[in-house]
This record gives structure tokens, C-alpha cells and sequence, in this order.
């Protein structure tokens, strides 16, 4: 921990502008390690973490649901894609972590020129 301060220097280095990248849409991003997730993180697993491609029809009370919209650039491309300045996005592994660590995800990989406006009333409507 930082001398004082109550925080570590991790905590103090999620999420700093100097890690954001945009994509071509114009969206913010910011790198999974950046939110908290480091490489070597060992995965917490609970039985109800689950990944989903829709919200289920009697959501538990209990669970901790998270919806994840991927990048364009899966809809555009394939499930695992490269680009040439941020490297392979890991859209499958992304859905695991947030599994193990006790998530219910609900994600699906948007197909070719879905309807943004359309997509964003069904998600809207999911929440």
C-alpha cells in the first residue's frame, strides 16, 4: 500500500486516461487489466457464475449478472479477431473470467451490420 494513502499503486493506476484507447467507431476503451484483472489473477470459481446469450426467463435474486457488448470488430470480423494495434481480442476467454469469478454473463456475438439503435432497445430492455 501507498504510505498514507490507503490504496495500492494498482488501484491508483486503473483506468488513468493513458491507458484508453478508441476504436474506429469512436468508442473508450479500456484493457481488461485496467478494471482489475492482472495476467496470473487466479480465477475464483462459484457454482452460479454462467454465461448466457439472453437474460433467463426467473433471474436469480441472488446472482450477479453482467452484460457484456463486445467490440465491432467481432461483429465485423470473427469471434476471435486481431487488430493490427491492440492485438487478438479475447471475446470467449473475456466471457470465462467473468464466469469464474462468479458472474451470470449475458453476451452474444452481434452478427454482421446489426441495427445499433434496434440492439440497444432489446439490451435496454433486458436490463
Amino acid at each position: 500500500m501507498a504510505s498514507g494513502s490507503g490504496t495500492t499503486s494498482r488501484q491508483q493506476s486503473l483506468g488513468t486516461a493513458q491507458s484508453q484507447f478508441r476504436d474506429e467507431a469512436g468508442f473508450v476503451g479500456v484493457p481488461l487489466v485496467e478494471v482489475g484483472f492482472q495476467p496470473g489473477d487466479a480465477p475464483v470459481s462459484r457454482p452460479e457464475g454462467a454465461i448466457l446469450s439472453e437474460v433467463p426467463p426467473n433471474p436469480a435474486a441472488n446472482a450477479k449478472y453482467l452484460f457484456y457488448l463486445h467490440g465491432k470488430i467481432i461483429e465485423d470480423e470473427v469471434i476471435r479477431p486481431t487488430h493490427p494495434a491492440y492485438g487478438t481480442y479475447e471475446y470467449e476467454q473475456i466471457l470465462t473470467t467473468f464466469e469464474q469469478r462468479g458472474f451470470t454473463v449475458i453476451s452474444e456475438a452481434r452478427s454482421l451490420n446489426t441495427d445499433v439503435d434496434d440492439y440497444a432497445t432489446i439490451t435496454a430492455g433486458q436490463i
